[in-house]
């Protein structure tokens, strides 16, 4: 295996199996509920990503471009072919965000569909994904969510949802796999999220778990951190670029 496709050892926070010697019991936290936790994200390291850049404070040690990663945990799964089924897919989602030069930040986090600006693209779509994805080396099934944005995002996502209907049976019985892969054009080389098939659950028992957790999250309030395009993962819209330019070229003095 090349150095590049090694997986990183889990970090002290990822959901390594306790030793026997920690104590099990409450966790002091018996108050909170699903709605109260954040779930962290699966993300792709794009070249300009934060947690590359050296000197930036959200740098992750190890991580480089093409590779997938918990921005949570903080934890590279480098470029494993990663297992997962769904427990909730979301209709797709529009946010505002106040353009760079102005500062930057959410200006609309819930722009309707049928909006001026989610028709135009002035907002960015965002589908969101809640899954139970395998880690690639305890094995445990952990909660995490795939937010696909841009326009590589968005061609991912049309990807899964037809992997989705083609079964012709509830989402959440599908078994799914997710590949980091690289696509290259004009502006340059970009990692894109790779989807695919993977089989179904081997028993009823798994069913009905899987449709008892879907029904569970379904209402759920899910805190899901937002980056406007050319940010963050698999975000790279050579559209957006091309507007974001021609914005700045008509604000700029003589123009």
């Amino acid at each position: 295996m090349a150095k590049d496709d090694a997986l990183q050892k889990p970090g002290p926070t990822s959901m390594e199996e306790a030793p026997d010697w920690i104590p099990s019991g409450p966790t002091g936290l018996d108050w909170v509920t699903r709605d109260d936790i954040k779930l962290p994200r699966l993300m792709i390291a794009q070249g300009l990503s934060p947690e590359v850049q050296e000197g930036d404070g959200a740098q992750i040690e190890g991580l480089r471009p093409g590779m997938l990663f918990n921005d949570l945990y903080k934890e590279v799964y480098g470029k494993a072919t990663l297992k997962f089924w769904i427990v909730r897919a979301d209709p797709p989602h529009y946010v505002e965000f106040i353009p760079r030069d102005q500062g930057g930040g959410v200006k609309d986090p819930n722009v309707p569909a049928n909006d001026p600006r989610a028709l135009d693209g002035t907002a960015t779509r965002f589908y969101d994904f809640v899954v139970f994805m395998q880690h690639p080396t305890t094995n445990r099934w952990e909660p995490i969510v795939i937010s696909l944005k841009g326009k590589a995002g968005n061609r991912a996502a049309k990807v899964l949802h037809g992997l989705i209907n083609i079964r012709k049976r509830p989402f959440y019985t599908g078994n799914y796999t997710v590949t980091p892969g690289m696509v290259k054009n004009s502006q340059g080389t970009f990692a894109v999220y790779q989807f695919m098939n993977d089989g179904w659950p081997k028993t009823k028992e798994e069913v009905d778990e899987r449709q008892k957790l879907a029904l569970e999250f379904q209402d759920k309030e899910i805190e899901i951190q937002r980056e406007p395009e050319g940010e963050g993962d698999a975000s790279f819209d050579p559209e957006a670029l091309e507007r974001e330019s021609a914005n700045a070229k008509r604000s700029s003095p003589g123009m």
